[in-house]
Formats: C-alpha cells, sequence, structure tokens
C-alpha cells in the first residue's frame, strides 16, 4: 500500500507542477514544431542556420519492440545510415541521443560524440537498467543543450 501512495503524490506533484508552469512553459515552446512524418522531410523542410533539431531514432537493434507495441514501420539500418546522412548536410545544429552501438560511431564518425550514462526505466513490468548512450551533435563548446 505505500508503494501505491506514493505513486500519487509523485503524480500530483507533476500535475500541480504542470498547471502552475503551464503558461511560462508555453510561451517557451511557441516555436517548438512536433510533425508526425518522415525525419528526412521534416529535417530539409525546416532546415536554417537557427534551427536545433533533438533526434531521438529507435536505439540500434531495437526497432522489434516497437513492432510489438504497434508501430509503424521499424526504423532500420537503412533509416539510420540516412538520418546520419541528412544530418550530415544541414545548417541548423543537432543533438542526437542513441544506445552506444558501433554502428553508431561509425556513422556518425566525424561528429562530436559524448558517452554518457543513463537509465532505462520505461520498460513494461521490468525494472530501470543503467546503459551507456552516446549523445552525438554537430556543434561542440557546451556540456548541455543550455549552456
Amino acid at each position: 500500500m505505500p508503494h501505491l501512495a506514493s505513486k500519487r503524490i509523485y503524480f500530483k506533484a507533476i500535475a500541480r507542477l504542470t498547471h502552475r508552469d503551464f503558461y511560462k512553459e508555453s510561451k517557451r515552446l511557441q516555436r517548438v514544431i512536433f510533425a508526425n512524418k518522415d525525419f528526412e522531410d521534416f529535417i530539409k523542410t525546416y532546415d536554417t542556420p537557427q534551427t536545433f533539431f533533438y533526434c531521438d531514432p529507435p536505439y540500434i537493434g531495437s526497432t522489434d519492440v516497437y513492432e510489438n507495441i504497434g508501430g509503424n514501420t521499424p526504423f532500420n539500418l537503412a533509416d539510420h545510415a540516412r538520418l546520419a546522412n541528412t544530418l550530415k548536410n544541414i545548417e541548423g545544429n543537432f543533438l542526437l541521443s542513441i544506445n552506444d552501438h558501433p554502428l553508431a560511431l561509425e556513422l556518425y564518425s566525424g561528429f562530436n560524440i559524448e558517452q554518457t550514462k543513463t537509465i532505462y526505466g520505461m520498460r513494461a513490468g521490468l525494472s530501470a537498467v543503467g546503459v551507456q548512450e552516446l549523445l552525438i551533435s554537430n556543434y561542440g563548446g557546451a556540456k548541455t543543450l543550455f549552456d
């Protein structure tokens, strides 16, 4: 029972925070664009020197997870190569997060690559797992996006 109570408190805190800061956050996000379309078309449409793209593709070797939960056509190795090639030719900046995999290191060689640890906690029925992840960008000098 205490476990359920703590979950309720946690979700109420998020709801209060979201409600209280909604207006402020909505102002920050007014120029953010979300779209449900192919990444290549999206990037080519919105790319400018002032554009920032955050890319979070399915991790290499994990597309079967998306198929099993009713996702669209899997994001395959050819799509990973197409994303890397698209990002090599943009005017704007990008930050991409992906699993630490030899293919990712190969596809994104020449970019800034930082290894970091993260926790996967969104797996149904399983506990959180610490893993190595790559943060890849075409800009340098900042430790975080907000520096």
